[in-house]
């Protein structure tokens, strides 16, 4: 009896603790679904407030759509306007451009006749500037060769001088060499030789300086711009001992001609008319050319001892 109701006693215990394990597991459950309830309360409210605020936007933009499309309408009425005005105003300047190439084609077929008249006359001009120009080149030309003719003739006119006077210095000394070496002797035989020296350095600077000259006129300088070749001194010979005169008389100096003045070019009338006519219309004259004239000649009867000069 007493096993039975200790039995008993365990299954009702047993069952309570059942009974306690169920409450518990229902109680989990129901907190579970009351958390889930306000959550699914919570969503709800925030899709109707979703939905309230789209449809709000949706008003708003429906409003706006309608307020768009008015504008829009206007707009595009405004602009047909304005493309209507456009249109008329296109073919009212089509319509001018029509007539003003009328106009033009009226005027270019007026003025060929003119045209042809004129280019004749720019031709002619233009041979005429062709004749010119020529003209001026043949009288630049012939004023540079009577230059560098000048120059050249210069030159040679003082090289002989100077070359005259290297001869008797050379003649000297022969003589002083060929005498017998005496006092009186070696001092004029130096003297002769430094002359003699000096003859030959004049003669070699007198010929470079005149062949740069005609070197730069030939390479287009003015012979006006280029600075005067001095004309070359030498001292006096040295003094003579009675002997040197009694036994050596030299030879009367050339007396070298030139066909034509020693000076500055003249430059031909030819060529100042046509610089006085550059920019006029142009009438060819004849004439002109260098002026020429007598040959001048150095001076004569100088006396042995003086130092010579060119006139």
């Amino acid at each position: 009896m007493m096993s039975e109701r200790a039995l008993l006693k365990e299954r009702y215990q047993e069952v309570l603790d059942k009974q306690r394990q169920v409450e518990n597991q229902l109680q989990v459950q129901l907190k579970q679904l009351q958390q889930r309830r306000e959550e699914e309360m919570k969503n709800h409210q925030e899709i109707l407030k979703a939905i309230q605020d789209v449809t709000i936007k949706r008003e708003e933009t429906k409003k706006k759509m309608e307020k768009e499309k008015k504008e829009f309408l206007q707009k595009e009425q405004d602009l047909k306007a304005e493309i209507e005005k456009l249109c008329e105003k296109g073919r009212r300047l089509l319509k001018e451009q029509e007539e003003k190439e009328n106009k033009i084609a009226s005027l270019i077929a007026e003025q060929s006749d003119e045209k042809q008249l004129w280019e004749m006359e720019l031709d002619k001009l233009k041979n005429q500037h062709n004749e010119i120009n020529r003209n001026i080149l043949e009288e630049t030309e012939r004023a540079w060769k009577a230059e560098i003719l000048s120059l050249e003739s210069r030159k040679e006119l003082l090289v002989l001088k100077l070359e005259e006077a290297e001869k008797e210095a050379e003649l000297h000394l022969t003589y002083l060499k060929s005498a017998p070496p005496t006092l009186e002797t070696m001092r004029p035989k130096q003297e002769w030789e430094m002359r003699l020296n000096r003859i030959r350095m004049t003669k070699e600077s007198v010929r470079d300086q005149f062949n740069d000259h005609i070197q730069m006129v030939r390479n287009g300088t003015k012979l006006s711009s280029l600075p005067q070749i001095p004309t070359p001194t030498l001292p006096p010979p040295p003094s003579e001992t009675d002997f040197m005169l009694t036994a050596f008389q030299p030879n009367p100096p050339l007396t070298p001609r030139l066909p034509f003045p020693i000076g500055p070019v003249p430059v031909p009338m030819q060529w100042r008319r046509a610089r006085a006519t550059r920019g006029r219309p142009w009438k060819r004259r004849t004439g002109g050319g260098c002026a020429r004239g007598p040959a001048e000649r150095p001076r004569r009867g100088a006396r042995r001892g003086e130092p010579w000069q060119e006139r």
